[in-house]
């Protein structure tokens, strides 16, 4: 069933990004060689959420890593890797301004633990409690 859902996706992400007279290609899936030799389908689609990128999604279904931009957060840069059940854990973000930063979330999707660059290039670290408030933050 979820591979249906993907495909109508699919064509429907073809119809809008080529237009008529163009040609072009949307990968639908890569093939992977597990250490025993044995072939590991990944499937990749480009997400529909107003952002330009990609994800790979698992054998149950489940997007696991994602890459994109977003134009509605002024093109923010992401990359987010979830767990096996989907719950985003790790975000690697980087802002229009050119501000990185390493984002850990818990399995309640809550932001737990960040790392960034401030303006002048000095580190700054923020862990969080469940609630959101930081409770530790360097410098």
């Amino acid at each position: 069933k979820i591979w249906r859902k993907l495909e109508r996706r699919i064509k429907k992400l073809e119809e809008l990004i080529l237009k008529p007279g163009q040609s072009g290609i949307i990968t639908r899936s890569v093939a992977i060689i597990d250490k025993e030799k044995k072939l590991l389908p990944m499937h990749i689609h480009m997400l529909q959420h107003l952002c330009h990128g990609l994800a790979v999604i698992d054998k149950n279904g489940e997007i696991r890593i994602e890459l994109f931009v977003s134009p509605i957060d002024n093109d923010v840069v992401s990359v987010v890797l979830s767990d096996m059940n989907g719950v985003e854990r790790i975000g690697l973000v980087v802002l229009p301004d050119g501000t990185p930063a390493l984002q850990l979330f818990d399995k309640s999707k809550r932001k737990r633990a960040e790392i960034t660059l401030l303006s002048d290039g000095q580190p700054a670290l923020k862990f969080y409690d469940a609630k959101g408030k930081v409770i530790l933050k360097l410098p």
